[in-house]
């Protein structure tokens, strides 16, 4: 919840098709669609319980979190990589806790990476990346290319119009974490679990917006 105590900040991350990530009831008012508990593809990372077995199974070594992220995004990569070991995510509507969504910071007309600093702005685009080339399948992307490219459009006209700095940081200046992210999905395929084999596919539509 926000610190009103009546606006929803997040009842779990879904992934839409543009790969855009959807907080659930994000700035809604508490309704009965979100008091039902269910599947959802990663918690919120503001409140998220995790099992130790879960942190065991699907950690890069050392590292849960990736380290190449940083902020933003960390927690739906988290998901994914859980569910394609097998585990699965649950929203649990009768656990609450107040959420202060970017220390305060208002929101611009672009969103509020736009209205932060520029590396802010970059992470919240570079991690985009991150997520989609060390888990989606290249079919996947093709059969949702209307969304993903219309998204695309839409987040570089605003890079080259508002923040030209950032456009060429994310083009020239992050070809090591996006060299670690196809060395992580390689690995990845030979990964085995407490649930065997990792799946290769995209998660089910039923935890997609």
């Amino acid at each position: 919840m926000r610190p009103d105590g009546a606006t929803v900040d997040s009842a779990g991350l879904f992934l839409g098709r543009s790969r855009k990530v959807v907080d659930r009831g994000y700035g809604r008012p508490l309704d009965a669609s979100l008091l039902r508990p269910g599947p959802v593809l990663s918690a919120c990372g503001a409140a998220a319980l995790y099992r130790r077995t879960m942190i065991r199974d699907v950690s890069d070594g050392a590292d849960f979190f990736s380290s190449d992220f940083f902020a933003f995004t960390e927690d739906l990569e988290i998901g994914w990589r859980a569910w394609r070991a097998g585990w699965k995510a649950v929203y649990e509507p009768r656990a609450q806790a107040i959420h202060l969504r970017g220390g305060g910071a208002k929101a611009g007309r672009l969103g509020s990476s736009f209205s932060r600093g520029d590396d802010v702005t970059l992470m919240a685009a570079r991690n985009r990346y991150l997520t989609m080339l060390r888990h989606d399948r290249w079919g996947a992307l093709l059969l949702d290319a209307p969304f993903v490219l219309a998204r695309e459009a839409a987040l570089w006209a605003a890079l080259l119009l508002k923040r030209p700095r950032v456009a060429r940081r994310l083009l020239f200046g992050c070809g090591g974490a996006f060299a670690r992210a196809l060395y992580a999905r390689r690995a990845d395929r030979r990964r085995v679990g407490a649930w065997g084999e990792w799946r290769r596919g995209v998660p089910p539509r039923g935890v997609w917006s």
